[in-house]
């Protein structure tokens, strides 16, 4: 095996790799995360899910080689759902990025509701409790100033 065989075999088996991390980190972040209650959620899983499938494409190219079935539409699929992911997560981030700084009352209002919604989803804990001390990750937390669509 040539030099450039060797690079292509090695490529391979890092796509092989790459592929159970793809697939856990949309299972993980499914499962454990609110990602459908904010913009920049949804837009990490498409692009996280985009990715995966081409890998997956990529496997299916080295099992079964150029022209295995249906590859048009794989293709056609993959490479849309990329354009839609990608497109969307610029436009999310140019959102966030052009959005004003908050006031401090707005910041007040989020904080309020954010309470408000605590006091409402856990009445027999102390307000404040929830989202202070048992560990969450910062998706949880919602942000009603922000996380608007």
């Amino acid at each position: 095996m040539d030099g450039e065989g060797v690079i292509w075999v090695l490529g391979t088996i890092a796509l092989y790799i790459a592929i159970p991390g793809l697939v856990a980190f949309v299972v993980v972040y499914a499962s454990r995360s609110r990602w459908r209650d904010f913009v920049a959620g949804r837009s990490v899983m498409y692009f996280m899910i985009s990715l995966a499938m081409v890998a997956i494409s990529g496997i299916l190219v080295s099992i079964f080689g150029d022209h295995y079935p249906f590859r048009g539409l794989v293709r056609l699929v993959l490479y849309t759902s990329i354009s839609f992911a990608v497109w969307r997560l610029v436009i999310v981030v140019l959102r966030i990025q052009n959005k004003p700084p908050r006031t401090a009352e707005e910041i007040r209002a989020a904080l309020e509701t954010l309470l408000l919604e605590e006091k409402t989803n856990f009445p027999d804990k102390p307000v404040g409790e929830v989202h202070l001390n048992e560990n969450l990750d910062k998706d949880s937390v919602r942000d009603p100033v922000v996380e608007t669509e």
